[in-house]
């Protein structure tokens, strides 16, 4: 009886210690928690309306051209902000203003660029202070100008045969090519010219321009041009213009100018800045259209 009785009671400790080290062994097979391991719940964001943070008057569309448009908005407390767009309520596009260079600031002119003519886009403008507070504006709709190229035609644009045909320098990422694009959300910026930056745009052919349209790119209190001469290839002298200070009035400036002659290409002369990277959003020439080729059957030759 006693044996019978020792004889049990080894194989409980068998099985204990067999379940013992099966407990380990699955133990050792779990992935080591990290030795300051944490399960706290993220805070929340703060979101709140942007008018909280109005400094004067709400956001609002200080240029509206065929394919861009400039929002100005002046906060009462630096924000690091941008502005998201696109055809649907989803957005799909941002911008930011590239004078926030990576920092906050409290004058702020986001520019939507590659905008198609005649069409409807919504907006929404939002930003962060350096608490986190998450500000959001209510989203709007804006619809862009109609294609002017029925009436006019951008000679400079590279989309229409316009190059570079010099300049004075360019910083590292800025090339001149930027300001001939269509596109104001880009900038050539000089590498340091000031007073001295100077861009040449050649046509694709000879063009009698009746109009040019000059936006400076500026940085918070540096890189604007003041006043401008504008060159041609044959000679003339147009200006000098007169640019609005570009912080208080981030648009682009169209002069109505008159050619006494067809011209291939214009340079720009900057003659008063507040120094360091000058350089252009965009540059604008505008002639007539080129009247369409119109030849007959037998002014080719064919039937004779």
């Amino acid at each position: 009886m006693i044996k019978q009785t020792v004889r049990v009671l080894n194989w409980v400790v068998v099985g204990l210690v067999a379940v013992a080290i099966l407990a380990v062994t699955a133990a050792m097979q779990q992935p080591a928690a990290p030795l300051n391991a944490q399960t706290a719940t993220p805070p929340a964001v703060d979101v709140r309306p942007l008018s909280d943070i109005y400094a004067n008057n709400p956001p609002s569309l200080t240029t509206i051209t065929h394919n861009a448009a400039v929002l100005h908005f002046e906060s009462s407390i630096p924000v690091a902000c941008a502005v998201v767009f696109g055809e649907t309520a989803a957005f799909g596009s941002i911008a930011a203003d590239p004078n926030m260079d990576g920092a906050a600031i409290i004058d702020h002119n986001p520019i939507m660029g590659g905008l198609q003519p005649d069409t409807t886009y919504h907006y929404r403008l939002q930003g962060s202070d350096a608490n986190g507070v998450f500000y959001v504006s209510e989203t709007a709709t804006f619809t862009t100008a109609a294609d002017p190229s029925a009436i006019e035609v951008n000679i400079a644009s590279s989309a229409n045969g316009g190059t570079i045909r010099g300049v004075s320098s360019a910083f590292s990422g800025w090339d001149a090519e930027r300001a001939i694009d269509d596109n104001p959300a880009t900038e050539w910026s000089s590498a340091g010219d000031g007073n001295d930056a100077w861009i040449e745009v050649q046509f694709d052919q000879p063009a009698e321009p009746h109009a040019i349209e000059i936006w400076s790119r500026s940085m918070a209190t540096s890189s604007q041009m003041f006043t401008v001469t504008v060159t041609t290839d044959t000679g003339e002298t147009w200006g000098p213009f007169h640019l609005d200070d570009p912080q208080a009035s981030p648009t682009s400036h169209r002069f109505d100018v008159t050619a006494a002659s067809a011209v291939s290409s214009v340079r720009l002369d900057v003659v008063d800045s507040s120094g360091l990277n000058t350089g252009l959003k965009e540059i604008s020439v505008y002639a007539a259209p080129a009247a369409p080729l119109n030849i007959g059957i037998n002014q080719m030759g064919i039937g004779k």
